[in-house]
């Protein structure tokens, strides 16, 4: 199931698949059907083209059905299931809007639908070597050794590295190699068809770990008291993840892809690093290092292979009593919400200061008033007072502890500073 918004339609999205855009949710009083997009207390969603004439952000809100294992992480033996993950995903296109759309219609169809046997990934990186070349052609050299640590990632998960129990089943996923095989193939797809634009792509999954109790309760997930959740963020570019902890402050979950990246220039032809007369550092005129699109670079190694990491969401105690006490120290125990913005965003605002705002107006308003959906709506609203000149978007996930912050603004000076200079800026024009 998936929620679109932000698209045009294009003749060229073939095969495009729209899903059911609704959760059913068991109550006392019978089933809740919630969309994603209409429910303001569990998502926030905002874009503006700011002073562009176009708007080339977009961004979905999805609900795919996964395949997972019921098992312990002791054990081998497991029970097939399919499994509701929750995605939620934000792209900043470039060069134009048709890769970012692109993406909205088609990348959670093909994560969900995506072939991981031998022999298709095989092709698909058979097909890179002989028709992009370069780069692709020494990863297709190395593929076993890629393959294998793909499923190794998938199969030893290190957030269960701490259970002791045998009895203690989870709900494990094969995101860490379904993920990147499912960008790769959609990159593919869409160079393959349309040769101009590109996009960069942050993207959240999350579900709910442990096995439902035998009752009427309803099920629980990430945005409920009491639970536990696993959040699995594969990133490409510098669109950006943030997270913030009980304590109100802000946690980067992403880095971006750019040339100046250490993790990037070991993986990348130096030689083709330069900087640009603003002083930033590009590759091949590129300002990220990893992109969907943008095929001039392909053969160089601009690629869309996602940098994945994982964290377990959900309270200290809950996720201590299933044995996962490594995981309780992590800031994933304090969670209180997530956020995914553009650069046109970051640009302007520290992540703090991101966060601040978000809790600022909650603390102003109220928990009853002031939604994730009106929070996003704030963060974009001063990127555009602030004198923002570039598409801006924001996407909010509320988690179990929505609210339960202190009453506290550590930015506020700055973001006043921000807004005057603004003022006096528009002034002198």
């Amino acid at each position: 199931m998936c929620l679109l918004f932000g698209t045009r339609a294009n003749p060229l999205l073939v095969g495009f698949r729209q899903f059911h855009t609704h959760l059913s949710y068991p109550t006392a009083q019978g089933t809740l059907r919630l969309n994603l997009l209409k429910t303001a207390y569990i998502y926030g969603h905002y874009s503006s083209r700011v002073n562009r004439l176009y708007n080339e952000d977009r961004y979905s809100a999805c609900i795919l059905d996964l395949p997972m294992q019921l098992r312990s992480p002791l054990s081998d033996e497991a029970e097939h299931v399919t499994r509701k993950v929750f995605n939620f995903n934000i792209f900043d296109g470039h060069g134009g809007d048709e890769c970012s759309s692109y993406l909205t219609d088609h990348l959670p169809t093909t994560v969900e639908t995506i072939d991981l046997s031998p022999e298709h990934r095989e092709k698909l990186i058979l097909d890179y070597s002989k028709n992009v070349g370069g780069y692709w052609k020494m990863w297709y050299r190395k593929r076993q050794e890629r393959f294998e640590t793909m499923i190794e990632k998938a199969k030893e998960d290190p957030l269960y590295a701490t259970v002791r129990d045998p009895n203690a089943k989870f709900y494990m996923d094969d995101l860490q190699f379904r993920l990147p095989l499912s960008f790769l193939q959609t990159d593919y797809d869409f160079f393959s068809t349309i040769d101009k634009a590109g996009s960069t792509c942050t993207s959240l999954y999350i579900h709910n770990i442990l096995p439902q109790p035998k009752s009427t309760a309803p099920p629980k997930y990430h945005f409920d008291k009491g639970s536990v959740s696993k959040l699995t963020i594969a990133h490409i570019g510098d669109t950006k993840a943030l997270l913030c902890t009980s304590s109100g402050e802000a946690h980067a979950l992403t880095q971006p892809h750019h040339p100046s990246n250490p993790l990037e220039s070991r993986r990348l032809n130096l030689s083709l690093i330069m900087q640009d007369s603003f002083g930033e550092s590009r590759y091949l005129n590129f300002a990220n290092t990893r992109a969907f699109g943008d095929i001039g670079g392909k053969t160089s190694g601009i690629a869309a292979e996602p940098e994945i990491s994982t964290l377990l969401l959900g309270d200290a105690a809950m996720l201590a009593s299933h044995g996962l006490r490594g995981a309780a120290k992590d800031v994933g125990a304090s969670a209180r919400f997530l956020v995914l913005v553009c650069d046109g965003v970051t640009d302007i605002l520290s992540d703090q200061e991101i966060v601040d705002i978000i809790m600022n107006h909650v603390n102003n308003r109220g928990i009853q008033d002031a939604t994730p959906q009106q929070c996003a709506m704030e963060v974009i609203k001063f990127v555009e007072a602030a004198g923002g000149d570039d598409n801006a978007t924001c996407l909010i996930v509320r988690l179990g502890g929505w609210g339960e912050w202190p009453v506290l603004d550590r930015t506020g000076s700055a973001r006043e500073a921000k807004l005057k200079s603004a003022v006096s800026s528009r002034d002198r024009h």
